[in-house]
């Protein structure tokens, strides 16, 4: 019986230490659509306490569905969470030329979304709310899905 109090007592302050801080973002957050080499803000706010306040931030790009979220690549990493005098909440941003990451470029389509991590704490982390299309600028049929040649 203690091993399961014990078991229980962990496995809830890390729940706390999780929930202690998060992030959430804002833009995109589903929906979009997003010309591809523009420059496009992602931007979030992050709330935490002194004890547990991040710095810097890792940006993701993914694609994928309801089962599974698949990894395009690293926007950016050690971008400033914002500006930490306004602490415990503060929102940052990052201006984003739409589908490039760390060593390439997205392909044109549907299904994307994109992650914030804090890099000193991967339990503070969001997805935008839903998928945001990378659209080839006047390859937009009335859907909003690019057209293939």
């Amino acid at each position: 019986m203690k091993k399961i109090l014990l078991a229980w007592t962990v496995l809830w302050g890390m729940t706390l230490l999780s929930y202690g801080a998060h992030i959430t973002i804002y833009h995109p957050n589903g929906n979009e659509k997003l010309i591809l080499t523009k420059t496009y803000t992602i931007d979030w706010t992050f709330c935490g306490t002194p004890d547990n306040v991040s710095t810097t931030v890792r940006i993701e790009l993914y694609k994928g569905g309801l089962k599974a979220f698949n990894l395009v690549g690293i926007i950016a990493q050690n971008v400033p969470i914002g500006p930490l005098h306004d602490a415990p909440t503060t929102s940052g941003s990052y201006n984003w030329t739409v589908g490039a990451y760390k060593g390439g470029s997205a392909l044109p389509g549907p299904g994307y979304f994109i992650r914030v991590t804090s890099m000193q704490n991967s339990f503070n982390s969001d997805y935008c709310d839903g998928p945001f299309t990378l659209a080839v600028k006047g390859l937009l049929d009335k859907g909003g899905v690019n057209i293939r040649p």
